[in-house]
Order: structure tokens, then C-alpha cells, then sequence
């Protein structure tokens, strides 16, 4: 396994357009879901979003992509406006920072990583909701941790197809 990115090598960017498309799907399925699945089921796919689009970019585009689907997702859930801007900001700002210095074949431990981010971005928006309000989460912590696992689980499937889809594999045989 990989540590440190190869000099050099230019990382896969996501078009514009790509984007777009992925965030209004994002919203959609998350929408949808949260009307059919209970909270331990619930995959945060604008989450997925920002973490896929500010692992292919710069961390000033990451914060603006989470900064933007955060407060998409506050508007469409009913949260305080910014509090899931601020979680998605942040974590579409140092993502970038952390897919340089691992492996993009990471298999289960980008899981884990995604998973493990996912959960931080549940205890930043209910840590300020804690803050604001003095009330913890209407979920379990038992729940927290299952849609995080399950996010993180969508978000590994969510990259090895959009990854083979988006750049699908060169084929050096006809040269």
C-alpha cells in the first residue's frame, strides 16, 4: 500500500456538470430515504457527495461543495440553517488534505475512513445543536453509529462504481 501520492501523477478531477448531477441526485435519494428508512438505516448521501467530490479536488472547492450541500441539507431536513454547512464545510475542506497522503485503492480502509468521518460529522452538527438548544440528538447513539457504518459502507460501493464509470480503466493492449 501506497503512503505518500506519487510526484508528479495529477489527481481525477469531476467535471462541473458531473457534480451537479450528483448533488441533485444525492438530494433526491436522501430525501426519499428519509421518508422510508429508520435513522439506523439512513445513508447521508450528500455526505458521500461532498467527501467524493472534495477527495478529487482542492480543499477551497471541497469547503464550497460542502458549505453548499450542507445547507441544502439543513433546508430539506428542517435543521438551524448552518449547522450542517459548517460539519460539510469542514470536512470538504480537509479531505483533500487527507486523500493526498493515502492510497486512493484503499478498499476497506477508505470504509472505515468514510465511516469514521461520517460519524465526526454527526457529532460536530449535534454537538452544536447540544450547544444551542441543550438537548442531545432524538436518535440513539446506537443508531448514529449504524447509519454510520451504513454510510460508510454506500460510500465505499458509491466510489468503486462512479470511479469505474466516471475513469473507467485504460487499455494498453492496442498500442
Amino acid at each position: 500500500m501506497r503512503v505518500f501520492p506519487e510526484q508528479g501523477k495529477e489527481k481525477k478531477q469531476v467535471p462541473l456538470g458531473g457534480a451537479v448531477a450528483l448533488f441533485l441526485l444525492c438530494s433526491l435519494v436522501e430525501v426519499l430515504e428519509g421518508k422510508v428508512l429508520p435513522p439506523a438505516l439512513h445513508v447521508h448521501c450528500l455526505f458521500i457527495a461532498v467527501f467524493y467530490l472534495a477527495w478529487y479536488t482542492t480543499p477551497l472547492k471541497g469547503a464550497l461543495a460542502g458549505s453548499l450541500l450542507g445547507l441544502v441539507e439543513d433546508y430539506l431536513f428542517g435543521f438551524y440553517l448552518g449547522l450542517n454547512g459548517l460539519s460539510k464545510t469542514l470536512i470538504g475542506f480537509f479531505v483533500p488534505y487527507l486523500s493526498r497522503w493515502t492510497s486512493a485503492e484503499l478498499g476497506s480502509l477508505r470504509l472505515l475512513l468514510i465511516a469514521g468521518i461520517a460519524l465526526l460529522d454527526r457529532g460536530i452538527v449535534y454537538g452544536m445543536l447540544y450547544l444551542l438548544t441543550q438537548r442531545g440528538p432524538e436518535t440513539s447513539i446506537l443508531a448514529i453509529l449504524s447509519s454510520a457504518f451504513v454510510t460508510g459502507l454506500a460510500g465505499e460501493v458509491f466510489f468503486r462504481l462512479y470511479d469505474e464509470f466516471r475513469f473507467p480503466p485504460s487499455n494498453f493492449r492496442r498500442l
